[in-house]
C-alpha cells in the first residue's frame, strides 16, 4: 500500500490529519475540484484561498467553497471542499458588454485584474496573440466563457498552474515523454473506442458586422457523410478555421479514451500531472505509444492508501485507434 504525504495550507494553518481526499485536475475543465475529510477541526472559512501540497510539492491552489462537519458518537469529522482559483473566474460575470480588446492578453488584463485572488496571480499567452477583429460578449457571459472563447478562437486552451497562475496555450504536442506507464504497474484499466460522435466535416459559421463567414475542415477517416454545423459568431476567418480544427481535434481525442488506475501519486519521483506526455507500454491492450494526460484524480484513504486515476488521449489526435498490437521495440523508451 502506497503512502504519500499530503497537507493543506489555509492562511496560517496547516492540516496534515487528512482521513480521505479527492483532488481532480482536468485539462478541459480547469476549475477542477477537491474534497478533504479531516481528523481535526477545520480552522478555515468558506471563501478563503488554500494550497494543497503532495509529496512536498505544490499541486493545487484553490478556493474553499464549502465547509461541513458531522458527528456520529463517539467520532466527529470535518470536511473542506472547493475548486481551483479558476472557479472564481467561472463565477464572475461580465458587467460591461463593450467591444472586447483585440488581443487575448489585453482581454485578460481587463477582465482578470479585479477578481479576488486572481488579481494577485500572473497570466501569460503562449504563442501568437496578434490583434484580430474583436468578437462579441453578451449579457450573461462569464469572464471564463469570454476568455475561453477568445482562447479557442486562437487555437489555445485555458488552464491554471499549480500555484494559481493562468496560461493560455496549446496542449502538449509530440516530444519526449514526461512519464512512463508500464502495464505491470496498473491496478485497473479501461479503453473505450467510439465513433458515434465523429463527423465527416466540421462547418463553423460566423455572422458579424463584417458579414457572413464560413470555414470547413474534413475528417477523411469517417466513411459516412455526417457534417457537424455550429455558429461561432464574432470570429474572423482565421479564428473560425482554428476553432473548426479544435472541434475536430477534440472529436478525435474523444474517439479513443484510455483510463488507468495506478498506485500512489507519483512515478519516478515525479507527481502525475495533466497536459504532459506519457509513454504507455501496455501488453494487455496492445498499446505502445505516447499519449496526452488530460485528467488526473488523486485519491487518498488512510486505510486503503493513495491512488491516481489517469485519463489519456492521442497527442494532436493524428490517429484515432491505437489498439492494434505493435512490434515491440526495446529502444522506444
Amino acid at each position: 500500500m502506497r503512502k504519500d504525504s499530503v497537507r493543506m495550507v489555509v492562511g496560517g494553518y496547516e492540516f496534515t490529519e487528512i482521513q480521505s481526499m479527492e483532488l481532480v485536475s482536468d485539462l478541459y475543465k480547469p476549475a477542477g475540484s477537491f474534497r478533504m475529510d479531516l481528523g481535526q477541526r477545520a480552522q478555515a472559512l468558506a471563501g478563503q484561498a488554500c494550497a494543497v501540497w503532495i509529496n512536498d510539492r505544490l499541486e493545487f491552489t484553490g478556493i474553499i467553497d464549502r465547509l461541513s462537519q458531522s458527528q456520529e458518537k463517539p467520532s466527529r469529522s470535518w470536511a473542506i471542499a472547493g475548486r481551483s482559483l479558476v472557479g472564481l473566474i467561472e463565477d464572475t460575470y461580465l458587467t460591461s458588454w463593450a467591444t472586447p480588446p483585440t488581443t487575448l492578453k489585453a482581454a485578460a488584463d481587463l477582465w482578470l485584474s479585479k477578481i479576488p485572488y486572481i488579481q494577485d496571480k500572473k497570466w501569460e499567452v503562449v504563442g501568437p496573440d496578434a490583434p484580430r477583429s474583436a468578437g462579441r460578449v453578451d449579457v450573461g457571459d462569464t469572464v471564463f466563457k469570454a476568455l475561453n472563447d477568445m482562447a479557442q478562437n486562437r487555437g489555445k486552451l485555458f488552464w491554471s498552474e499549480a500555484n494559481g497562475d493562468l496560461v493560455f496555450g496549446p496542449a502538449a504536442g509530440p516530444g519526449e515523454p514526461d512519464f512512463v506507464l508500464l502495464g505491470k504497474n496498473v491496478q485497473r484499466r479501461q479503453m473505450t473506442e467510439a465513433v458515434s460522435r465523429l463527423h465527416s466535416e466540421i462547418i463553423l459559421v460566423s455572422d458579424s458586422e463584417a458579414g457572413h463567414k464560413m470555414q470547413k475542415v474534413s475528417n477523411p477517416s469517417v466513411a459516412l457523410r455526417k457534417p457537424f454545423v455550429a455558429a461561432y459568431n464574432g470570429a474572423d476567418s482565421d479564428g473560425l478555421l482554428k476553432q473548426a480544427n479544435e472541434y475536430l481535434r477534440q472529436e478525435k481525442m474523444g474517439a479513443l479514451q484510455l483510463e488507468y488506475l495506478v498506485s500512489g501519486f507519483s512515478t519516478g519521483s515525479k507527481n502525475w500531472r495533466v497536459n504532459a506526455r506519457v509513454a504507455v507500454d501496455d501488453e494487455e491492450f496492445g498499446l505502445r505509444d505516447t499519449y496526452l494526460v488530460t485528467r488526473r484524480v488523486f485519491s487518498l484513504d488512510r486505510n486503503g492508501g493513495s491512488t491516481t486515476a489517469l485519463s489519456f488521449a492521442p497527442i494532436l489526435a493524428e490517429s484515432v485507434f491505437k489498439a492494434s498490437p505493435k512490434p515491440r521495440r526495446k529502444d522506444v523508451f
